[in-house]
This record gives C-alpha cells, sequence and structure tokens, in this order.
C-alpha cells in the first residue's frame, strides 16, 4: 500500500475549520430573532375604526363624564373619523393615545391598562400599517 498524499492532512484540517466556521454561523442564525408575522392591512384598518368607535362609547358610559370626549377625538364626531383615510385615521389615533396618556388619571382602567378600549389604542400604535403610515408611508389595502 503506497503512503498518503502529504497533503490529506492539510485537506481534513480545513475542511474540520469550515465545519466549525459553519456549525458557529448556524448558531448565530439560530439565535436571530424571527420575523413578525404578515399583518393584513384592511384589517388593522377595520381594527382602527372599531376601536376608536368603542373607546367614544366607553367614555360616553363613564359616570360623571371626568373627561370631555372632544379632546380625545378634537371636536369630530368618532363615527366620522374612524371613516377617515389612514394618514388622518393614523393621526387620530395617535392624537387618542397622546391625550389618554395626558389624562390618565381620569379616564377609569387607564392607569393600569385593563379597559380594552384604552388598552387597544396604544397597542394599535404597535401594529405596522398603522405605524408605516404614521411616518408618511401610505399601506397597501
Amino acid at each position: 500500500m503506497e503512503p498518503p498524499p502529504a497533503l490529506d492532512g492539510m485537506v481534513e484540517f480545513a475542511m474540520g475549520k469550515q465545519l466549525l466556521a459553519d456549525q458557529a454561523m448556524s448558531d448565530v442564525l439560530d439565535r436571530q430573532p424571527k420575523p413578525a408575522p404578515e399583518l393584513d392591512s384592511a384589517e388593522v384598518l377595520e381594527e382602527a375604526r372599531d376601536v376608536i368607535v368603542r373607546f367614544a362609547s366607553y367614555l360616553d358610559s363613564l359616570k360623571g363624564r371626568p373627561v370631555d370626549p372632544r379632546l380625545f377625538f378634537r371636536g369630530e364626531t368618532p363615527s366620522v373619523l374612524a371613516r377617515r383615510r389612514i394618514t388622518k385615521l393614523t393621526a387620530a389615533v395617535g392624537h387618542i393615545a397622546d391625550e389618554l396618556e395626558r389624562q390618565r388619571e381620569k379616564v377609569r382602567g387607564a392607569e393600569d391598562g385593563r379597559t380594552t378600549p384604552a388598552r387597544a389604542i396604544p397597542a394599535l400604535l404597535r401594529r405596522r400599517p398603522i405605524r408605516t403610515a404614521a411616518v408618511g408611508f401610505t399601506a397597501s389595502m
């Protein structure tokens, strides 16, 4: 039997190093965050419209009306505001969230986020189509 060529050791060494590098890269890729699920823009916009109307109903249900709903809706009727285009709807949701933060002590349930409408407004801002529209882009419908 003939002796192994002198380069076989070098090839085995290079293959071993490449396998270690491949495993290290695989470990890094496995630790990467998973992409967020794709959202249906029409569904998110419909939810935003629904939340605005439900939030108005919630404000009307507060005993003694501790806060004027016009502060949240800028004097517009919530049902009309809910039918606006995405840009104005996004601005309205942002304004409602900001005003809710300022009026937190007057809106029962808003201080701990228990109230569904009060919790839904900030949650809407985290949704991709609403956030995309807020920075000047239009979401596909």
